[in-house]
Order: structure tokens, then C-alpha cells, then sequence
């Protein structure tokens, strides 16, 4: 006769605090940026490594059910202190964990991530941090210092100096290529004449602020031309 105990299957909340015992630290491996803006980081190789063998071990699993994704233009300071368009991608992602040795009994987790890519990168990269963020805090998984804040005052600091660097550079006289850009668009049939007299009338003293600025306003000039006469000439079919 057998007198070998069965041993009691553990639920999924004891198998999530068996991962945690097992993986009490994880050092930073990952270096962000360089120089005063630099700072340590963890990486998803690592962190995923280290969690999945210990998820083998301890009869877990973790999949995503569902993503929502946004992504949107957000404007950022350049390290020539000049403002440009990131795009920025968000996702939100729902998990299923899963206790593998009874899967009726599982948890649905939630995570979000962000990714900027100027290509079709931003969504894989947003789903990659939200997988790593959501391994770490499920299973509370301390990586050292917090670096994000200090990260995040010398990251204001540099965006402060590059504000007053873009604010002082936008007090210069106009560019050439901005004069030629002006010029090109004042010979566009939308131009009204009063429009290409005061513009003309003050240009030599435009700054590159001002330049711009007329820049936009011609541009808007022809767009809303243009949007009038397909109106007109769709009301007229």
C-alpha cells in the first residue's frame, strides 16, 4: 500500500507568491540615454527570463486577451532646442493568468504601455513595456533606486534649458530658407493683395518666430481656398 501523501495542488494565488519568493531582485542591466540624462534600466530580456522560469516552475501562465491601442502627435524639444512632432503610441492591455494544473481558476490583469516610433514600431514597443511593467508589479519585483525620478527632474531640467534656448533662438533675425518659403507662397493665387502687401511691408524685420508664424498663416490661406472652391463646386453639381 501506497503511504506517500498526495500533495495538495496549490491555488493560483499561492503560485503567484511562490514566483515572488523565487525572485526577490532583479539588477538593472540596461543602459538609457547618455551623459547627465542618462540613467540604469531593467531589461524586458531579462525581466521576462527570470519570470517565465519561474512561472515553468510554479504552473503559471500569462497570455493577452485584448488591446486597445491609441497613438497621437505629441510635440517635444529637440536637443537643438527646436519643437518637433513625436508620435507617441498608448496601448491598454487585459491579461489572463492562469493556474495551468486547474484552468477554470485564473485572474484577468491589466496593464498600459507607451512606445514612440516614427514608423509602424510604436504599438509592438507600447505592448513590450506593458508586459514588462505589468511582470514587475504583479509579482512586486524591486529593481534597485528609483532612477525614474530622477530621471524625470533631469529630463525637466534639459526641457526647461532647451525652452530657453528655442526662446532665445526664436528672437533672431528670419532665415534665408524661411525668406524663400514666405516668397513661395505669396506667389500662390490664394494670396490676396492686401495680404501679400503687409506681409512684404514687414518681412525685412520679421523674426524667425514672426517668420514662422506668417509661415502658417499663408499656409492657412491656401488650405481654406482651396476647401471653398470644392465646396463651391460641389453645390454646383
Amino acid at each position: 500500500m501506497d503511504n506517500q501523501e498526495t500533495q495538495p495542488v496549490k491555488n493560483l494565488y499561492q503560485r503567484i507568491s511562490a514566483v515572488m519568493a523565487d525572485i526577490q531582485y532583479l539588477q538593472k542591466d540596461d543602459q538609457v540615454g547618455s551623459g547627465n540624462y542618462g540613467y540604469k534600466a531593467i531589461s524586458i530580456e531579462k525581466v521576462t527570463e527570470s519570470v517565465r522560469q519561474a512561472m515553468i516552475r510554479h504552473g503559471l501562465v500569462i497570455f493577452p486577451i485584448e488591446q486597445v491601442h491609441m497613438m497621437e502627435d505629441k510635440a517635444r524639444l529637440n536637443n537643438q532646442g527646436q519643437q518637433v512632432l513625436v508620435p507617441i503610441t498608448t496601448v491598454d492591455v487585459r491579461y489572463k493568468m492562469v493556474n495551468v494544473d486547474k484552468p477554470e481558476e485564473f485572474e484577468i490583469v491589466v496593464s498600459s504601455g507607451t512606445g514612440t516610433d516614427p514608423q509602424d514600431k510604436g504599438v509592438g514597443k507600447a505592448m513590450t513595456y506593458a508586459y514588462k511593467n505589468l511582470l514587475l508589479k504583479t509579482f512586486a519585483i524591486p529593481t534597485g533606486d528609483d532612477t525614474d525620478k530622477t530621471h524625470n527632474k533631469e529630463l525637466e531640467e534639459q526641457q526647461n534649458k532647451a525652452a530657453a534656448k528655442a526662446a532665445e533662438e526664436a528672437k533672431k533675425p528670419m532665415s534665408d530658407p524661411q525668406r524663400a518659403e514666405i516668397l513661395e507662397w505669396l506667389k500662390d493665387p490664394a494670396q490676396t493683395e492686401e495680404t501679400i502687401k503687409r506681409v512684404t511691408g514687414k518681412m525685412d524685420k520679421f523674426t524667425k518666430e514672426e517668420a514662422q508664424k506668417a509661415i502658417q498663416f499663408l499656409k492657412k490661406q491656401v488650405a481654406e481656398k482651396a476647401v471653398t472652391a470644392a465646396k463651391t463646386k460641389a453645390n454646383a453639381a
